[in-house]
């Protein structure tokens, strides 16, 4: 459920997954008569990004119970794309946008999140399940730039972008959106469902396929491929009708329902309709939902749409007719015209891999929320996606944020909470200098709407911008979108840097910037955690990050194979920590590796303690404040090349070595034992946290805890009542305006508590 501005509940209205109701188990159910074998090599292919990144990491088995295991997925990813390279196959990746300003899809996307969230509740709960980690967006796309893969970010959603480039191109569009099967697409389309990722070779000659050896190389007559379903729409329309008619799928897909329509409405009509009781050979397998079959078994005795339509309209409330009406006519027409709907050139923005001076007109004019229009840089970096649209692109148009939940205890506040502050310094940059009255009540009109989780329910708050930052003893401007061009890479670092509390000394004496935006992104988390993490959290982040930055060094000089020469360009790496493993000698950087490995093995746990749930709860806080800061660095035009969530996060790694440490009586002494005293690993290990906690100081003093001191704060959380533990379950989320600096950190407002607004003025 979510609260609206009234403080009434309603419920969600009920709306797919994805695409149309049904069709996917459809097709599914009757894949031996509507999907055909394909050798997959030699093509172009257009793929749907924001599908395949959720694909790869379920495909791949990734654990999700701790957080996300981003090395491993980066790996992952580049293996998937180094198979199409042996294969011949070119990838162009385009990824949705943000929603649409309608708000159409609106209660779609809201029911999804309530879904996550209770997936989540569950993995917290009995630490098993599956929900996608927030910086997987972040790590695959870096992964497209390591290996040079054209990509491009539609406006909005990107399917019909995909199925128009597609049908420009004849080449097959790869995704898992049963969309795809109603589009008129002449090239074809292969669910990654349908994807074998065996590597097999053809001999032409011979007529003969194997599969690809490691040490094999194609001769002259042979070609590799990937076995793979393809689909047709065509196949489809010739199975229940005399002669082909484009009108059919996408009448189909309508009154089907979909994410814009809910198939309720239509009920009267199907109600009049069956499956014929003795259907012909071609009839398909009855596991299907019947209405679907009897939806096309009608369309068969329809000649055109507008036959089609007056039949079903017949059968609607005379009331709701103008209204269905014109929601029908236009998903009816999204699907049927797709070469109408392109609002990006991206045959041109691909083929020449990213934007150039020139290619400028390729970019359409995008309204912000007061439409108006945004600033061309901006556009331009949400299309080349080095400004990432699910969220910027999101705020500027319909000033909203959606906070899908994390692993976290659902018992806790949202771990977004802890990176409020960094979110606020980002609204401000896209409300800019515009003339906003926050006296009045909280809402889009002066503040950014975001839908987070509290407790165990979703609720809606407003997060007021902030407009100006303090450093040292002055007081910085927070820049508009619309002046950032005119700032020096200096200054829009200084802005970053602010944001994340650093000051003056520690910013003069480090020269590596992507390693003062980390330290700086490790005081936030320390500071605004709630509740409050312990000292082997931090501990187990830097050596979990020199762990990933060793296993990249050595694999990057491994001698390229056949098989890996594809991949061997390696992610950015913090040059400080690198150095210091260049120093380290390799036996110490051997033993190093040894004392750790034992904790790459994933848990083998039924369910979860609370301290297991505190350290998980504990890393996802961390995540909200990485991922908000490498948003704030990309509306800031990048003055800091951040590193890639690869070579700084692997949570169940991370979660192993924070509990082993639980163990230690003497955490600082095993760390020193396990680096090697002394050793340039070891002295910068100790600098980095000294430097963190010198930041943190008046927020960590009596709550940043090793696990001895840990145990005896349980016992006495034992000996509390049942009704102190229920209020604690009960208590709102805490707000800012509980802090001494509230307003400076960016307004932050419940909407829902009414004692919340009166220090806001009258409406």
């Amino acid at each position: 459920m979510i609260t609206d501005d009234n403080n009434i509940y309603f419920p969600y209205q009920k709306f797919a997954r994805m695409g149309v109701r049904g069709l996917a188990t459809l097709v599914d159910d009757n894949k031996g008569e509507l999907l055909s074998d394909l050798k997959l090599h030699d093509t172009r292919v257009v793929i749907d990004g924001s599908n395949l990144y959720h694909f790869l990491y379920y495909h791949y088995n990734i654990a999700t119970q701790y957080g996300g295991d981003y090395d491993q997925y980066a790996r992952k990813c580049r293996h998937f794309f180094t198979m199409f390279r042996r294969c011949n196959i070119e990838p162009y990746i385009v990824l949705d946008g943000g929603y649409d300003p309608d708000d159409r899809k609106l209660p779609a996307v809201l029911e999804r999140m309530e879904s996550r969230r209770l997936r989540a509740g569950k993995i917290c709960i009995k630490g098993h399940g599956c929900v996608l980690p927030v910086l997987c967006y972040a790590t695959f796309r870096q992964v497209l730039v390591e290996l040079g893969i054209g990509h491009v970010s539609s406006t909005f959603e990107a399917d019909r972008e995909i199925a128009v480039l597609s049908k420009r191109w004849k080449c097959p569009a790869l995704s898992n959106d049963s969309d795809f099967f109603i589009y008129g697409m002449d090239g074809g389309y292969v669910p990654l469902d349908y994807i074998n990722m065996t590597l097999c070779v053809y001999n032409n000659l011979t007529g003969e396929a194997s599969i690809l050896g490691t040490s094999h190389t194609p001769g002259e007559n042979e070609f590799v491929y990937m076995p793979v379903k393809y689909y047709n729409y065509r196949t489809f329309v010739q199975r229940f009708r005399k002669k082909e008619s484009k009108f059919i799928l996408p009448m189909f897909a309508t009154l089907n329902g979909n994410d814009y329509i809910d198939p309720s409405v239509f009920w009267s009509f199907f109600a009049q309709i069956h499956v014929p009781k003795n259907p012909s050979k071609k009839a398909c397998n009855l596991k299907a939902q019947t209405h679907m079959l009897a939806v096309l078994y009608w369309l068969d005795t329809m000649d055109t749409e507008e036959e089609a339509l007056k039949h079903v309209f017949e059968h609607i409330p005379k009331e709701k007719v103008e209204s269905v009406r014109e929601l029908v006519t236009k998903v009816f027409n999204d699907y049927r015209y797709i070469d109408k709907f392109s609002s990006v050139e991206m045959d041109i923005f691909l083929e020449n891999k990213t934007l150039k001076p020139g290619l400028v007109e390729v970019v359409p004019e995008l309204l912000d929320f007061n439409e108006k229009p945004l600033p061309q840089w901006f556009v331009e970096n949400l299309r080349s996606c080095n400004t990432a649209g699910t969220l910027l692109q999101n705020i500027s148009v319909n000033r909203r944020a959606i906070l899908n939940c994390q692993i976290e205890n659902l018992r806790e506040v949202s771990t977004y909470a802890c990176s409020r502050n960094i979110r606020s310094v980002i609204y401000g940059t896209v409300i800019g200098d515009e003339d906003t009255d926050v006296s009045l009540r909280p809402s889009r009109k002066n503040s950014i709407e975001e839908y987070d989780r509290h407790q165990k329910n979703t609720k809606k708050f407003y997060v007021l911008p902030l407009r100006s930052l303090q450093y040292d003893s002055r007081s910085i401007k927070v820049p508009s979108v619309h002046n950032m061009p005119e700032m020096s890479v200096e200054d829009r670092k200084l802005v970053l840097l602010a944001s994340l509390g650093l000051t003056p000394k520690i910013i003069s004496e480090c020269t590596d910037n992507a390693f003062l935006v980390l330290i700086g992104v490790f005081s936030c988390w320390i500071k605004n955690a709630d509740p409050k993490i312990t000292e082997n959290h931090l501990n187990a982040m830097i050596i979990g990050l020199f762990t990933l930055h060793v296993r990249t060094v050595r694999w990057l000089k491994l001698k390229p194979t056949q098989e890996t020469s594809l991949e061997k360009i390696g992610p950015d790496l913090l040059t400080r920590v690198t150095e210091a493993i260049e120093s380290q000698d390799d036996s110490k950087v051997d033993k190093f590796l040894k004392h750790i490995e034992k904790h790459f093995v994933k848990p083998d746990k039924s369910s979860r303690s609370t301290r297991e749930s505190e350290v998980i709860h504990g890393f996802s806080q961390f995540q909200a404040c990485y991922m908000d800061t490498l948003y704030l660095n990309q509306v800031l035009m990048s003055p800091v090349n951040m590193p890639n969530p690869a070579v700084i996060l692997y949570c169940t790694f991370f979660y192993n070595v924070c509990r082993d440490f639980d163990t230690r009586p003497k955490p600082d002494f095993y760390a020193a034992e396990i680096l090697s005293p002394d050793s340039p690993m070891h002295r910068l290990f100790t600098s980095w946290k000294e430097t963190v906690i010198s930041l943190c100081k008046s927020s960590i003093s009596g709550n940043f805890l090793y696990k001895t001191d840990r145990v005896k704060t349980n016992s006495k959380k034992k000996s509390k009542t049942k009704k102190q533990k229920k209020e604690k379950v009960e208590s709102p989320v805490p707000d800012d305006s509980d802090r001494s600096d509230s307003e400076s950190s960016g307004g932050y407002c419940d909407i829902n508590n009414k004692f919340a607004m009166l220090g806001m003025g009258d409406d």
